[in-house]
């Protein structure tokens, strides 16, 4: 699967961590997925915390090369679209 797709959109809560740990073996796949040259992106439904929050905690949890612009919440993504109505 891994070359059939040049994006990746990978959920958190339940997928990529759960609770206050990361899934076994998730940040070894995601290395992966980077590694044949896939762009991931982070993605929550969860806007109790800012971009960059997301990111470090991934950061915290053995995720590596991740950034601020990798990670897209809920909130975030209402707050773009409310700015194109304006």
């Amino acid at each position: 699967l891994v070359g059939l797709y040049d994006t990746w959109l990978l959920d958190l809560d339940g997928v990529l961590w759960g609770g206050t740990g990361a899934i076994e073996g998730s940040a070894e796949a995601v290395a992966q997925l980077i590694a044949a040259g896939a762009r991931v992106l982070y993605v929550t439904n969860n806007s109790a915390r800012t971009r960059l929050a997301v990111a470090d905690k991934l950061k915290g949890l053995g995720f590596q090369g991740i950034t601020e612009a990798d990670v897209v919440t809920s909130g975030w993504a209402a707050a773009e679209y409310l700015a194109t109505l304006a």
